[in-house]
């Protein structure tokens, strides 16, 4: 498989990583696509963004995706199968839909029944890291029927893929499961600290892991986790609902990732990221400014 022309939908946190990838490792024609080009106020961004990179920006989904050889979708998770949809319709036998959003096996599954009917190969994958934390060398789990061809090509290009085997929802299912950890550490730590925060403790609760837990600047640690369920709140709340809908459908009742999800919508509700002020390394304080922000700001509205 010759990567000619490989466009990425969805330029949002991971496309553009992606993206410049691709053009780095010498793809002749990469293009990108966002449903923020019909917006007035995000396209002239969306264009520089893309220009910056050396990337086709597409007015149209048709126009980025047409004669790829592969679709990356990297789009929210609540946009998975907006987004297959969208692309079916203009795609082809010969080309394959590669699809990196953080959803259920039941979403990725709709999605491939979409691509597939359109006589596209479906691949679902999984970033299984932050991708602001790795760029392009995130560890990335691969699943379905041409997955293992597929990993191979990206490899050379300098990516890495892990295959999870030729079922399609193995990769998700692992992206599901360990958002159940990975969210839900955040989301204690929102709890406790916001609560500790009351009592100005912030600092002497985490402290203490560091004799339960040696080794990891707790402070740094703490703040960082913070940091990103505040930006990202909407997108990690939308995925915990779906790493939900993944742990109940395996016959277990998803008690904790409920709470994660209702945690991660609070933030959401409150808009945080409005607030939110990160420096160069996030903190546990700037957490908790932001935190008193929003909830002074929405105590004004009542």
């Amino acid at each position: 498989m010759a990567f000619k022309k490989i466009a990425v939908v969805g330029f949002g946190e991971a496309g553009p990583v992606f993206a410049a990838a691709f053009m780095k490792a010498g793809v002749p024609h990469v293009s990108a696509y966002d449903i923020l080009i019909d917006d007035p106020a995000a396209a002239d961004r969306l264009r520089a963004k893309a220009a910056a990179l050396g990337v086709e920006p597409a007015e149209t989904i048709a126009a980025a995706v047409t004669q790829a050889t592969l679709i990356v979708s990297t789009v929210t998770a609540d946009q998975t199968v907006v987004a297959a949809g969208a692309a079916a319709r203009h795609l082809a036998a010969g080309q394959t839909y590669l699809d990196l959003n953080s959803t259920s096996p039941r979403e990725k599954a709709r999605a491939a029944a979409l691509i597939e009917a359109a006589g596209t190969r479906f691949v679902e994958g999984a970033a299984m890291d932050t991708v602001p934390n790795f760029g392009a060398q995130v560890p990335i789990l691969v699943a379905g029927e041409t997955a293992a061809a597929l990993a191979t090509e990206l490899n050379a290009l300098g990516m890495r893929i892990e295959v999870a085997g030729p079922v399609l929802g193995a990769a998700s299912s692992a992206k599901m499961l360990r958002s159940v950890l990975i969210k839900g550490f955040a989301a204690l730590f929102a709890e406790s600290m916001v609560a500790a925060g009351k009592l100005g403790l912030q600092h002497q609760v985490v402290a203490s892991l560091n004799v339960t837990f040696p080794g990891l600047d707790w402070q740094q640690v703490v703040g960082y986790y913070l940091s990103r369920s505040a930006i990202h709140a909407k997108r990690q709340a939308a995925e915990m609902r779906a790493s939900a809908e993944t742990v109940e459908e395996l016959g277990v009742e998803p008690l904790m990732t409920r709470a994660t999800a209702a945690r991660l919508q609070w933030a959401t509700d409150l808009d945080l990221v409005r607030f939110y002020e990160p420096g160069a390394e996030p903190t546990i304080d700037d957490y908790l400014a932001a935190v008193a922000a929003a909830t002074d700001a929405a105590a004004s509205y009542t």
